[in-house]
């Protein structure tokens, strides 16, 4: 990604996320799930390449440091397959996301657990 395509997009994730937040989150145990469609399963991006210019823009205003972030989970929505869509999402959220506009990104404090996993 070219140096000034890079900060444009930066800027645009940290606009979205001033939004949404008005101060950083003090838990030391952020959950993160990146949203993202994928069109066409041949030309799909590595979901890992997505997680840390998301992430390193989130800093500063969605938490103080990137330490407190526990959690991170990547989904790629396969738009060319059948799919179930993760969290919850309002349904303005999804229809940018089918239209490949946008990405969701959710957060949460404290560490997040899929609900069929026990920790007894």
């Amino acid at each position: 990604m070219a140096a000034q395509k890079k900060e444009a997009y930066t800027a645009l994730i940290q606009e979205a996320a001033r939004a949404v937040f008005e101060k950083p989150a003090q838990s030391p145990r952020i959950d993160v799930e990146i949203i993202f469609a994928a069109k066409d399963r041949n030309l799909r991006a590595d979901v890992d390449n997505f997680a840390k210019p998301i992430l390193d823009a989130l800093k500063g205003i969605v938490y103080d440091d990137d330490k407190q972030v526990r959690s991170v989970r990547i989904v790629a929505l396969p738009l060319d397959d059948a799919f179930k869509l993760p969290g919850e999402a309002s349904q303005k959220s999804f229809a940018r996301l089918l239209e490949c506009q946008e990405f969701l990104v959710v957060v949460k404090e404290g560490l997040a657990f899929p609900s069929d996993i026990s920790l007894e």
